[in-house]
């Protein structure tokens, strides 16, 4: 799902804001002694930030970071530029500043959902309630630009306050800034369509005593997970009606607590559904535990002993020491 959302953020485009971003600080970065005297130049103007970020396009929050970054150091950028004779002329162009808040505003919208998807324990269910969430938030984005309301755009808030002739340009630009978030909405409705006809069944997991047509949700479940439908259908009407299961219904391990062989066909839909794997977050998090241990420095590391390093790494068991200590004998003479 997160690798889908990435996707999904590719629809934006604006090249002519983020080439000429990533020129510019590639330029400023590229030479030591210019990367020094630039350094020196924010720390003196005591600019909220010490540095510019470089751009890496495999990173999911690298864009978003990098803009962030570079419109808050603009003024400082633009001095710094004008002082080696460079031409600023873009950097002085109020359309382009406009782009550059907005595609700010848009991608750490994007980076606060993909930080949503991120982490461990985090289901299906979690992330198709972000994305939902997130689909949901994109009509409102959509509906503050027309209103020319921009509550939920501060980096261009800023760029309207600071410049008074932006606000006639921002008139102008709106219906392109409309156009671009309707594009990445239905980028996501596109993309996520097949979760669709996962999401009832996901709803009934995380809430089993919701209202629902019986018949018609368990052919829906049996379809789903390959199961009797009409076993399921019963085990639903049982389910519901049992007192017992509905004093724990608030539980976060409920499904722990339900008895598997008298309700095995929707407990197997629970544990599908538990054991669905969103994202390839832990994958990649366990391959970074691993290139840390497989350092230059450990040369003699065998394969099983890189299996248990690595097994303790991922994993959130804490040993209780006090009770190993305890367990111990200590020697006499010491």
């Amino acid at each position: 799902i997160i690798h889908q959302q990435a996707l999904c953020a590719k629809v934006i485009g604006f090249g002519h804001v983020m080439t000429p971003v990533v020129k510019i600080i590639n330029n400023i970065r590229s030479k030591a002694k210019q990367h020094r005297i630039f350094k020196v130049l924010l720390e003196e103007m005591a600019a909220e930030y010490g540095d510019l970020l470089l751009h890496t396009e495999i990173r999911w929050l690298s864009r978003g970071r990098v803009l962030l970054r570079f419109l808050s150091l603009l003024g400082e950028i633009k001095e710094f530029m004008q002082s080696k004779g460079e031409d600023v002329s873009l950097l002085e162009d109020t359309e382009w500043a406009l782009d550059l808040a907005f595609l700010t505003d848009i991608t750490g919208k994007l980076n606060h959902l993909n930080c949503e998807l991120q982490g461990k324990g985090k289901t299906v269910v979690n992330m198709i309630s972000a994305l939902n969430a997130f689909k949901a938030k994109i009509n409102i984005f959509s509906v503050d630009i027309q209103r020319k309301k921009v509550l939920h755009f501060p980096s261009v808030q800023s760029v309207l306050k600071d410049n008074a002739s932006a606000s006639d340009t921002f008139d102008k630009v709106a219906d392109k800034y409309c156009e671009v978030i309707n594009r990445l909405g239905q980028e996501f409705e596109n993309r996520f369509c097949d979760l669709d006809q996962l999401e009832p069944c996901v709803s009934f997991i995380s809430n089993p005593f919701m209202n629902v047509d019986t018949t018609s949700f368990a052919e829906q479940l049996s379809t789903t997970f390959n199961l009797d439908a009409g076993q399921v259908e019963i085990e639903i009407i049982t389910l519901q009606n049992d007192l017992h299961l509905k004093a724990y219904q608030a539980a976060p391990n409920f499904w722990c607590l339900v008895d598997t062989e008298k309700y095995s066909g929707v407990c197997t839909a629970a544990m599908k559904v538990a054991s669905l794997f969103g994202s390839t977050y832990l994958c990649e998090s366990a391959f970074s535990d691993m290139n840390f241990i497989k350092n230059k420095h450990r040369t003699r590391l065998t394969d099983a002993h890189l299996k248990e390093l690595l097994t303790v790494a991922v994993s959130s068991y804490t040993p209780d020491y006090n009770t190993m200590v305890n367990s111990m004998q200590c020697q006499s003479s010491h």
